[in-house]
């Protein structure tokens, strides 16, 4: 049984106060009917509705048995005079509403609609590599299609580098992560792989590039290696980034995996492949002359 109690300053007829919403609003959450009741007690329960600057008061009463009720939809207008809250139930829809409550109901809707509808912008790449000289390989062959981001910064000994949490969440997020390999981040970059639980750079994985399968290593040591050598790479030595010549090998390493993530701007990659290959074609010539009187030179870095 539903009582209203009305305030005696209250103005203007009773179906006006009562029949003409201020102010709807939305929410898709399921609710209890007897707000501090168990499901199944029963429990008296009032709404006080005010009317807009006035004194007056609706108050109503009732009786209710707290129950479970499907999500409800709750819509904004603000063309009404009484602040009143209507619900409406999803499926079915019990009530009718005015002609600018099924406006509101028909663009909620149609917004849902396109949100979960509408097809996304292709999204880039998203590719971390280890080393700067990674990263900017694969700018070269990604240019806009993919976004890059390099964990070592240019000063860093290789295999020692700070592995920060930070790493943890960009690796999370990435498509491609792109590594040395031959033990060249063996120190640090296991644990944030780990960490980032992203099933798409496990080592096994097609977003995992190990670029040293696709070198031919140097120093590769013959005999038995052990720890009383010192500083010897078991792999063979994993700075073959300073190469140049080793640039077109890992372009073509990384044109593959974009290839096969991305087929839709396959022939972009490969473009670009073909751009960077002609362009080292013609620099290094002109390095391995400009270096040409150090050669056998004893180098301190």
């Amino acid at each position: 049984m539903t009582n209203f109690n009305n305030n005696q300053n209250c103005a203007g007829p009773k179906s006006l106060r009562q029949n003409y919403p201020l102010r709807w609003r939305v929410s898709l959450t399921p609710h209890f009917s007897g707000v501090g009741a168990r499901i199944g007690e029963t429990k008296t329960v009032s709404t006080v509705f005010r009317n807009g600057g006035a004194a007056c008061r609706i108050r109503r009463e009732k009786t209710v048995k707290t129950v479970l009720h499907p999500p409800r939809l709750w819509i904004t207008s603000l063309k009404r005079g009484v602040n009143e809250t209507l619900t409406r139930s999803i499926n079915p829809l019990k009530r009718a509403v005015n002609a600018n409550a099924g406006a509101s109901l028909r663009l909620a809707f149609l917004g849902f609609a396109l949100a979960f509808t509408a097809s996304p912008a292709h999204a880039k790449l998203n590719v971390v590599a280890t080393l700067p000289d990674f990263g900017a390989i694969a700018q070269e062959i990604g240019g806009d299609k993919i976004k890059v981001t390099t964990i070592a910064r240019g000063t860093e000994d290789q295999h020692f580098v700070d592995a920060r949490p930070s790493f943890i969440r960009v690796l999370n997020q990435a498509d491609v992560l792109i590594e040395g390999g031959a033990e060249l981040e063996i120190g640090w970059l296991p644990r944030l792989v780990e960490g980032a639980r992203n099933g798409k750079i496990l080592s096994d994985a097609q977003g995992h590039v190990i670029l040293s399968r696709v070198i031919r290593l140097l120093e590769v040591p013959t005999g038995p290696v052990d720890r009383s050598m010192g500083d010897v790479h078991p792999l063979g030595n994993p700075h073959f980034s300073l190469d140049p010549a080793n640039g077109k090998n890992i372009a073509s390493a990384l044109v593959e995996t974009f290839s096969r993530l991305d087929r839709a701007n396959a022939s972009f990659y490969e473009a670009n492949l073909k751009r960077f290959e002609q362009r080292m074609d013609k620099k290094l010539p002109e390095w391995a002359k400009l270096l040409e009187p150090y050669r056998g030179t004893n180098v301190a870095t």
